[in-house]
């Protein structure tokens, strides 16, 4: 897994890799959740996302399901970063950015140019929110069965395959399954070819566009503990990328349903959550070997490092 590279270097630090993740961060609003323990309601007071409007903007070179997974556990503690799967147009101001993928004529005559665009991405994130926990499976405590029932769920060629989850910061407060997935693709995916495909899936679509918020960052819990032992971790598989189906959207077909993404989608309410401040990623499959060096070096970057 490589650092954060901004926009304007963004050709020379993604040399080598397969793709890229898009980083925003904030200038001082949170982009996360935080939840205060009160005692006269008995019961936790949510403090939901910041309202951001500027940003910095980078990318992150990432080439497999592993560099992924330790890209997302390396910001996982930024509470001011999340990413997008748009990436950043080149020439635009990467330190004050807003976060836009279609260029805005405003009440004043002036134009807000886009700062984001469409572009296929192997990175898969699927965002499961309030899924049904069979009786059988402790949502809390057995995550790494709440996770793969909510892979039963999903299209079979997601089977088998090594996953990266993290439960959103809603999970455990509220009932049900409530997770992010993320998986890699064999060959990269338009916003809309996902559409297309998951179209009958458990998941939310609004984060497949260009500039929807895709939350990592953990939740802050202020008089109170993390409900959820374990917020974060990768699920091996037996094979490391999901291989799409042929999907009858034709090209050129696809480039017009991405001009036409409407305003109202691109501010559709998101329901990401991501994980908590005072607890600590782990990883779920084998513990050792090289697939999880990267893994291991965004965990050992943490004050009691990685266990």
């Amino acid at each position: 897994m490589s650092p954060p590279n901004s926009p304007g270097a963004a050709s020379r630090g993604a040399a080598g890799h397969t793709d890229a993740v898009t980083l925003l961060t904030t200038k001082g609003p949170l982009a996360t959740k935080v939840f205060t323990w009160s005692p006269a309601a008995n019961a936790p007071q949510i403090a939901d996302y910041g309202l951001a409007k500027l940003f910095r903007v980078d990318e992150m070179g990432v080439s497999s399901i592993h560099d992924l997974a330790a890209g997302l556990e390396s910001i996982a503690g930024d509470s001011r970063t999340f990413v997008v799967r748009g990436r950043p147009i080149p020439g635009i101001d990467s330190e004050n950015a807003v976060r836009r993928h279609h260029t805005r004529k405003k009440a004043d005559g002036s134009v807000e140019h886009a700062t984001l665009e469409a572009v296929p991405r192997y990175w898969i994130p699927l965002d499961c929110d309030s899924i049904p926990c069979p009786d059988h499976i402790d949502p809390i405590r057995d995550d790494d069965k709440a996770i793969k029932h909510v892979v039963s769920l999903l299209p079979p060629e997601f089977g088998s395959v090594t996953v990266y989850y993290q439960f959103t910061s809603s999970h455990g407060i509220k009932p049900g399954i409530r997770a992010r997935l993320y998986y890699w693709a064999d060959k990269p995916m338009y916003d809309e070819q996902l559409k297309s495909w998951l179209a009958d899936a458990p998941v939310d679509h609004s984060i497949f566009t260009p500039s929807q918020p895709i939350y990592t960052a953990r939740p802050i819990f202020i008089g109170m503990s993390d409900p959820v032992r374990c917020r974060s971790g990768l699920i091996q598989g037996e094979r490391n990328a999901v291989t799409p189906p042929v999907l009858p959207i034709g090209e050129p077909d696809l480039l017009a349903n991405i001009a036409n993404t409407t305003a109202t989608e691109t501010r559709a309410k998101t329901k990401v959550d991501s994980v908590p401040m005072t607890k600590r990623s782990r990883v779920m499959g084998p513990s050792q070997g090289d697939l999880f060096e990267g893994m291991a070096a965004a965990f050992s970057k943490s004050p009691r490092g990685m266990q």
